[in-house]
């Protein structure tokens, strides 16, 4: 898993990952510095456990999708986008699946009625903060490297700066500082949350919103 070499990844992304921010490197030792620090690295593989509550669950089988065959296809999706990084190489895994019982889920899902709404929506940055302070309590999570809270609640945006409405939230560096939780909305049909997770875990280890 990530966890040797996390730290290390996320300073890579966060100062432009190979060729990806199109820079060209004319300089050849730079060029060698680069093909050893990117073979010391080698491939970094990602293990993430998604937790999803029960009404998401439901909404899986309505639709005709059995919980872990279509969370196997949405990380897949996830992990295309990150198939141009060559250094480090990144490989996203589902390492688990968890559904959550009514009383799990009242330890962290938090709902407001927001300024200028009419209906109650999950308070993200809330939410988050609870949610990671349950799953570092949860010795199930310990291999994961990623747990991500996965619904079909209306979820408020976390930031307004967002140039996308993706109705998630996660940590910036977040395992770092043992914040390597994330969470976000899907439909349970069209892998509708793909986008939004691609950001977060990009957010996650070092990438900026936007």
């Amino acid at each position: 898993m990530l966890r040797a070499t996390s730290l290390l990844v996320m300073l890579v992304i966060t100062l432009g990952i190979s060729g990806a921010n199109g820079r060209e490197k004319d300089d050849f030792c730079k060029e060698e510095q680069e093909k050893k620090r990117c073979k010391r690295v080698g491939t970094v593989h990602v293990g993430i456990y998604i937790v999803v509550d029960a009404a998401y669950e439901t909404k899986l089988k309505e639709n005709g999708h059995g919980c872990l065959p279509y969370l196997e296809v949405f990380i897949n999706n996830v992990d295309a986008h990150f198939w141009e990084l060559k250094c480090p190489d990144v490989l996203l895994t589902l390492v688990g699946v968890k559904t959550l019982t009514n009383f799990e889920e009242n330890k962290f899902k938090k709902y407001k009625v927001f300024k200028n709404e009419t209906t109650k929506k999950l308070d993200p940055a809330y939410t988050l903060g609870l949610f990671n302070r349950w799953v570092n309590n949860d010795t199930t999570f310990e291999e994961a490297d990623v747990v991500y809270l996965l619904t079909s609640d209306e979820i408020r945006d976390f930031m307004v700066a967002y140039k996308l409405e993706m109705k998630a939230a996660s940590y910036f560096l977040g395992p770092c500082a043992n914040r390597r939780t994330a969470l976000s909305k899907d439909d349970g049909k069209t892998f509708s949350g793909v986008p939004a997770m691609v950001q977060q875990i990009a957010r996650l280890f070092g990438s900026r919103l936007g």
